[in-house]
């Protein structure tokens, strides 16, 4: 912003680390939502970003009460907040991050608290959709890696095992693929695989539905059940993308599980082919 320009009532810091998908929509919303303030600007941190969000905040023909700060490379959420703060003009200061987890309007509640007079500091509580507590996407994936070794366990027991089988290695390969703490080849962001989960859960309840698919009784009961269970740990699940520790850190232990899962999948779609082989 321009120094002679009035400062604003409100800074609102939103740091980003490989947000290249939701950056222009979150900027949109923080800076179209309705607050209890007569102004205020937004100050973008990109954290090392190596995804494109560089590229992307070069491109935006931003208003100007945007402004882009950077680091060369990643140093945390922490450090990316405390360098938004050095260049915030704002009397309050808000902090809402680029992954569109949380609803910029929030913003306004938290505003009332200090406006009058009765705090210093407001926090939002770490709770979703109708004060609903989100599991941890890492959660989330050991989830669905273990529901779907489950249906491939179950298909390969029954009389005809290819639908139930091939729909539980479609469940794990989904979960190896999207760019969570234990995935294996991290090939798509968390708004993909979420999108994803329900394509799944669709084909699950298809499936069991169809006659005239080669599914005995037993299998489609158990298809829609793993399909109720998909559901509620997708409710249930908080998709943000957490910002990684800087260089150096250690690796989160998750992480480590991450491989072990990967080559788990790989492991049970291996046996799911060779089995299909013996069979034909």
């Amino acid at each position: 912003m321009p120094s002679g320009q009035v400062a604003p009532d409100l800074t609102i810091l939103m740091p980003v680390y490989n947000e290249r998908t939701t950056i222009d929509e979150a900027v949109a919303r923080i800076l179209d939502v309705p607050l209890p303030v007569d102004s205020r600007e937004l100050v973008i941190i990109d954290d090392g970003s190596n995804d494109g969000s560089a590229e992307v905040l070069d491109a935006g023909l931003w208003p100007e009460v945007v402004t882009v700060l950077r680091h060369r490379e990643n140093r945390g959420k922490g450090a990316a907040i405390r360098t938004g703060l050095s260049a915030a003009r704002g009397r309050y200061v808000a902090i809402m991050d680029a992954d569109l987890e949380y609803d910029p309007g929030d913003i306004g509640k938290l505003l009332v608290p200090l406006q009058n007079g009765t705090a210093v500091v407001a926090y939002g509580a770490m709770a979703g959709r109708d004060e609903r507590m989100l599991r941890p996407f890492w959660l989330h994936q050991v989830a669905e890696y273990l529901i779907g070794l489950v249906l491939i366990a179950v298909g390969l027991q029954s009389p005809e095992p290819a639908v139930p089988s091939i729909l539980g290695a479609l469940i794990v390969v989904n979960a190896a693929l999207v760019d969570g703490p234990v995935g294996a080849f991290r090939a798509f962001d968390r708004r993909t695989h979420r999108i994803l989960d329900l394509v799944v859960i669709a084909a699950l309840v298809a499936a069991a539905a169809i006659p005239g698919l080669p599914v005995d009784n037993a299998n489609r009961v158990t298809m829609i059940a793993v399909a109720v269970v998909l559901l509620v740990v997708w409710w249930n699940s908080s998709f943000a993308h957490r910002v990684p520790r800087a260089n150096g850190a250690p690796v989160d232990r998750s992480e480590a599980i991450g491989r072990g899962a990967g080559r788990l999948a790989g492991h049970a779609a291996k046996f799911v082919r060779e089995r299909r082989g013996r069979a034909d």
